[in-house]
């Protein structure tokens, strides 16, 4: 099989890499973190997350070294640079992802070795990495999706159960110096709506309790109701569990400057990986339809990461979504010049971050 046909067909597996299920999604079987390492966690996961996507832009580079500059000893030094962010994503993966990457690692390894023995037969074997470094990121991807949900759904419920509180001290204010039962039965249904919100978004374990309190804030407006001397003690009783609950809640993890600038840098690396993948596909497809997919894709991380860029950031920004639309229509054109176009974007989306580095 010649060497267009191989690197077509192996361009297109690599559009369907994220799609696919990830082995590394499943749960991992590591102990919980604690309260006290949640957010070093959610850090660690970040940072696994950049260091995978640098090594998928070396290997890229080195894919696009080897086939599109015939740059054999240019190939060698990406797949080095892809080894090194390999192993630091190794030092803050989880057990799960860390087996997946030292797979990797031999594979580079590999196709080294037949870079420096076979040269042109080692073209497959970099195809297969590089689809590979794309399931461990989505599989990264993932856990780090999981991991944010979770750590949404705890924010969820620690601000419903502050709510719930508040709804409580409200009926104990009506009850106690307003003197209006009919007030502090509304507090405390509102106090129970607050405490559902909270049991939906829950962890299991959580939820056990809410549903407690919730038993506790039907038997205090009960009590209400009745005119019985238990209100108050109820509301009083009520008002301290919600304050446990509260306190035993996992605390939300904010996202710190460090947090922000992690995902900055890798939606950059994605952007800069898509424009890889679109000058790749430039040479294997003539239609030019894969490469305008991606160039769509590179433009799209680059809106994604606008947000978190600095105000000179975001003039970089903006610009490169000017050329990538210059380069697509040149594409779409199939201008003489639509190969150059690319290479300059590859070459301002490497110097932006070196300049952010």
């Amino acid at each position: 099989m010649n060497r267009k046909v191989i690197s077509s067909i192996l361009i297109v597996g690599l559009s369907f890499a994220l799609t696919t299920p990830p082995l590394l999604a499943e749960a991992d079987n590591d102990a919980k973190p604690s309260q006290e390492n949640t957010e070093q966690s959610w850090r660690d996961t970040l940072k696994t997350q950049v260091a995978l996507a640098q090594a998928k832009v070396a290997l890229l580079q080195a894919r696009s070294d080897f086939w599109l500059d015939k740059n054999k000893d240019a190939a060698l030094k990406s797949l080095d640079k892809a080894r090194d962010s390999l192993n630091n994503a190794r030092a803050s993966a989880d057990r799960i992802t860390r087996a997946r990457i030292d797979e990797l690692k031999l594979q580079v390894e590999q196709t080294k070795m037949l870079l420096e023995t076979k040269g042109e037969s080692a073209e497959k074997e970099l195809h297969v990495i590089v689809d590979r470094s794309e399931s461990a990121l989505a599989a990264a991807l993932a856990q780090a999706q999981m991991k944010s949900t979770a750590l949404k759904n705890e924010a969820a419920t620690r601000y419903a159960l502050v709510e719930a509180k508040g709804a409580v001290l409200n009926a104990r204010i009506a009850l106690e110096i307003e003197q209006s039962p009919q007030k502090a039965k509304q507090a405390l249904t509102n106090a129970e709506d607050a405490l559902q919100r909270a049991k939906v978004s829950a962890n299991e374990i959580s939820r056990e309790k809410i549903s407690t309190l919730q038993k506790q804030a039907q038997a205090a407006r009960l009590a209400v109701s009745d005119n019985t001397g238990e209100a108050k003690s109820r509301i009083s009783a009520l008002v301290l569990a919600t304050e446990e609950r509260i306190q035993a809640s996992t605390k939300y993890v904010h996202d710190s400057e460090e947090a922000k600038l992690l995902k900055y840098r890798y939606g950059q690396l994605e952007a800069q990986a898509a424009l890889l993948k679109a000058n790749l596909a430039a040479k294997a497809d003539a239609s030019g339809e894969r490469a305008v997919v991606y160039l769509d894709e590179s433009k799209a991380w680059y809106e994604n990461v606008t947000a978190h860029a600095s105000t000179r950031g975001k003039t970089e920004i903006s610009k490169m979504s000017m050329r990538i639309d210059e380069a697509k229509l040149a594409v779409e054109r199939k201008d003489e010049q639509a190969r150059a176009k690319l290479a300059e974007l590859l070459e301002q989306a490497a110097e932006i971050i070196r300049d952010d580095n």
